[in-house]
């Protein structure tokens, strides 16, 4: 949810889950967790959470899921938790004043912000994909996949992603499935209908491969 800090997210997270599952034809396989942008605001701004409660907060919302005495208590579900990306200090900063507001967060608090993620990740166990790191690496050109140097490629105003910053997004992603939760990788997931060569050329093949 757009604005959200892990506060607010924490107070509802209870309600999106159980409409989410109410929608769903079967369980919830996964859930990706990606706070703390927001959180990292100023201490002046009214979206600021503290390191510590931002902390406590993730803590909170994975054990709503994983531990069998909450109510949430959801076995079938895994989770992955995602790190806030860098912020672009002078491009945010310039997109603020547009609208006559002033800075309201930094780059290097954002970064103790995906480093106390990385900590609650570490401590219940929960693999983490450290976006900060992944589009900062690429700045310094270090990545295995080196695309361009500029952060600006990455972030369309200094703070929300653009394209090439949600590939990175997505790749870490997926690539954190696959290591693992494989058996939630897109690969291992069941046809819904036959692929091309299949077909009876009356389509008479055309058909579920599975069914609900």
């Amino acid at each position: 949810i757009s604005g959200y800090n892990t506060r607010w997210i924490r107070s509802i997270f209870p309600d999106l889950l159980h409409q989410e599952s109410k929608s769903a034809t079967t369980p919830i396989k996964l859930v990706v967790v990606a706070l703390g942008t927001d959180d990292a605001a100023f201490p002046h701004t009214r979206q600021h959470v503290s390191p510590d409660q931002y902390k406590e907060n993730l803590r909170s919302i994975v054990t709503s899921i994983r531990y069998p005495d909450t109510p949430n208590y959801s076995p079938d579900t895994q989770v992955v938790l995602v790190t806030p990306a860098p912020v672009d200090d002078p491009t945010w900063e310039a997109s603020l004043a547009g609208v006559g507001q002033s800075l309201d967060r930094s780059n290097n608090v954002t970064q103790e912000y995906a480093q106390a993620c990385m900590q609650v990740g570490e401590e219940l166990h929960v693999p983490v994909v450290d976006l900060w790191s992944d589009i900062s690496c690429q700045l310094d050109g270090s990545c295995e996949l080196h695309e361009s140097s500029q952060l600006s490629d990455y972030l369309m105003d200094g703070l929300h992603l653009r394209r090439m910053g949600s590939d990175v997004l997505y790749k870490g992603v997926l690539n954190t499935v696959a290591h693992h939760y494989p058996q939630l990788h897109p690969i291992c997931w069941p046809s819904v209908f036959p692929g091309y060569s299949d077909q009876s050329p009356e389509g008479t093949s055309l058909k579920r491969h599975c069914t609900h």
